[in-house]
């Protein structure tokens, strides 16, 4: 079993002003988190079909299906009433992110934390920003690229899971942004289990996102289940 959790994310600047001539009261704000999570072990059923059709529509239809597949794997949380320097933390056992029956030799994770304006948005909705982007159609073709060259074709899947899940979530920041929201904190990492958790555990405390705005703590716990074998019996006469 592997266990991916977030255990504490601190916000330095919310994003948001003191309501009385920016120097009085409290400046709350409501921060919504979005994570995706790709292993290496992940499967995109409809990629075999994807690379192989030359028809633009159905191409559309099979890469649907796949940021659907990424897409769906994204934990989503809203905070309400978040302040500056806010310590945000998720119970005593942490908040699993990802998990899975198999370890993963290797993931990536994209994390965002983002000022909301919005109410609450489904997964359907996010997917379908994803699909009517108008860079939707030159990341099909850098897609297909991606993922019949190079060392990507050794692992296709993978690839194509990272690509689709850094893709989402750029969309899903600049949607936001025009919507009124605003990026607090971005993270981009890459973990493997070789360097990273090669005893099945990690954890990690205040690390510092890409914005310097956003700390967090995380860890990873994973072992692998004993097969059990059923003694032999051998009949005697």
């Amino acid at each position: 079993m592997f266990y991916f959790r977030l255990n504490k994310v601190v916000i330095f600047d919310n994003g948001s002003v003191k309501p009385f001539l920016g120097i009085f009261g409290h400046d709350f704000a409501d921060v919504k988190f979005l994570s995706f999570v790709t292993p290496s072990n992940l499967t995109l059923p409809s990629l075999d079909s994807f690379v192989r059709t030359t028809d633009p529509d159905k191409r559309k239809t099979l890469l649907a299906e796949a940021v659907q597949s990424v897409v769906a794997s994204r934990e989503l949380t809203q905070v309400s009433r978040v302040t500056d320097n806010a310590n945000l933390t998720f119970g005593d056992t942490g908040y699993v992110l990802y998990e899975s029956a198999t370890i993963p030799e290797s993931f990536n994770w994209t994390f965002l934390a983002v000022k909301s304006n919005q109410g609450f948005r489904d997964v359907g909705t996010h997917t379908q920003e994803v699909l009517h982007d108008p860079g939707f159609g030159g990341f099909s073709q850098g897609l297909l690229s991606l993922v019949t060259k190079g060392a990507s074709a050794v692992n296709p899947a993978y690839a194509a899971g990272v690509a689709v899940a850094k893709f989402a979530a750029q969309i899903a920041a600049q949607n936001m942004t025009r919507a009124g929201d605003k990026q607090l904190g971005l993270v981009y990492m890459s973990l493997d289990r070789v360097q990273h958790y090669p005893h099945g555990e990690r954890k990690a405390d205040e690390v510092v996102d890409l914005t310097n705005n956003m700390m967090l703590d995380y860890s990873i716990f994973a072992f692998e289940r004993a097969i059990a074998v059923t003694p032999r019996s051998d009949a005697t006469t």
